[in-house]
């Protein structure tokens, strides 16, 4: 049930932050320049998606 409602909030907050970035001009700057830097630095890139994966699994063991 924690999970659901984790994943609920999660998946509400995702959204009204793309509302956000897609109605205000610099919340979209904002966004445009870290997704270049994302693009321009896949080494800095896969050491964050690979530590947000542990982090979601060390989350699930105590779920």
């Amino acid at each position: 049930m924690k999970l659901n409602a984790e994943a609920g909030y999660s998946m509400a907050e995702g959204a009204k932050s793309t509302y956000e970035t897609l109605t205000s001009w610099d919340k979209f700057n904002a966004a445009t320049a870290g997704l270049v830097h994302t693009i321009t630095n896949p080494v800095e890139t896969f050491d964050a998606i690979q530590g947000a994966a542990e982090t979601f699994a060390d989350f699930l063991q105590t779920a």
